[in-house]
């Protein structure tokens, strides 16, 4: 039985041990990362759009942030693999969740390479992809995929 109790704590000191790394290496980005993948609103999101299904009123009860160009900016400037965004957008309306695939140069451009899922009232929930690169004047111009 003491084994057994043993074996449970140095698990948990294990995971508690990763958790702090995790903050101290990443800071907040790598919390909310693994924050982002736990929440049961991104995976329903992520159902809905892999079922098709239609939204309801599943976007407005996210209470996601309101997204806008400059925080998509922000998010594609900062993108590393894994990383990921929620926002809600028309007044709550629509929501997304965007994930990175990988990060790439393409003629000396920063390119970025990531799934989405969103929803809309007009149409069924969805997944696709998309490569949004940083032109040369240093906007961000995306295409989308799928």
């Amino acid at each position: 039985m003491q084994l057994v109790r043993a074996n449970r704590s140095a698990k948990r000191l294990c995971h508690l041990a990763a958790l702090i790394t995790a903050i101290g290496l990443g800071g907040e980005d790598a919390l909310a990362q693994t924050t982002g993948r736990d929440d049961p609103k991104v995976r329903e999101l992520m159902r809905k759009a892999e079922a098709k299904e239609t939204t309801g009123d599943f976007c407005l009860n996210t209470r996601w942030p309101a997204g806008d160009y400059a925080g998509y900016k922000d998010f594609l400037e900062g993108a590393k693999p894994g990383a990921w965004k929620i926002n809600t957008f028309k007044g709550g309306e629509n929501c997304q969740h965007d994930r990175v695939n990988t990060v790439f140069n393409k003629s000396g451009i920063r390119c970025v390479s990531y799934t989405w899922w969103a929803c809309k009232p007009d149409a069924n929930c969805s997944r696709g992809s998309a490569v949004a690169c940083k032109n040369r004047n240093g906007e961000w111009e995306t295409e989308l995929g799928q």
